[in-house]
């Protein structure tokens, strides 16, 4: 969802997006994390049906590099792709253990807040 407002003079751009149990807050060219406040400050421990197989672009950037292609096994944890955002390089990874079932993005596209870039199904 994208926002603007005005305080005191100074207008405020920015984008929200819920990824995963977090909350990511884009304003003014920051990116900010909010985490499920429900989730208190204890971590749980994930399960194979605790990840999600969608890997969403956690903020505004460009796709420097693909580390796999639709059809490739991967495991929880492996890079799949690789982005620059801010000045910063950022691993997607997946949450889950299986096939990527589709790859929605390649080298030098610029993507937005919440994108889906790609997509890991669980193979039994």
């Amino acid at each position: 969802m994208k926002f603007r407002f005005n305080e005191l003079g100074q207008e405020w751009k920015g984008e929200v997006q819920k990824v995963g149990t977090n909350t990511w807050v884009y304003l003014n060219g920051k990116t900010y994390c909010i985490e499920n406040p429900e989730s208190g400050f204890k971590r749980k421990k994930k399960t194979q049906s605790s990840g999600s197989g969608s890997i969403s672009a956690p903020m505004p950037g460009r796709i420097t590099r693909l580390l796999k292609k639709t059809g490739d096994r991967v495991v929880e944890g492996d890079t799949l792709i690789v982005m620059e955002a801010m000045k910063m390089e950022y691993n997607l990874k997946s949450e889950i253990t299986g096939v990527i079932e589709k790859i929605s993005c390649k080298v030098a596209d610029s993507v937005s807040l919440g994108q889906e870039l790609a997509l890991v199904k669980v193979q039994k």
